[in-house]
């Protein structure tokens, strides 16, 4: 059987559905951690610059592609700096 969350990865038979709800809780818990860092940083972006909440979706993207970090990692930077990215 493969896993649909890690196709590269064959799911446990022996996982008992217990476990897998607890990975999932985790997986759903780092993601509303997540989620939450991406809008405070959206907030400061759009306090500090001006933007609407696209705009400062748009930047936090971009600056992920040009930098080539994770989203969340812009975010997490910005919304415990207070710092804007620099050009790197």
């Amino acid at each position: 059987m493969i896993d649909a969350q890690r196709p590269d990865r064959a799911a446990d038979p022996d996982a008992t559905p217990l476990a897998s709800a607890a990975m999932e809780i985790e997986q759903l818990q780092r993601g509303m951690q997540a989620r939450t860092v991406i809008g405070q940083a959206q907030g400061i972006l759009m306090e500090r610059l001006g933007m609407s909440a696209a705009q400062a979706i748009d930047y936090l993207r971009r600056v992920s592609s040009h930098s080539n970090r994770k989203l969340v990692d812009i975010a997490r930077h910005i919304a415990e700096t207070r710092e804007l990215p620099t050009a790197e």
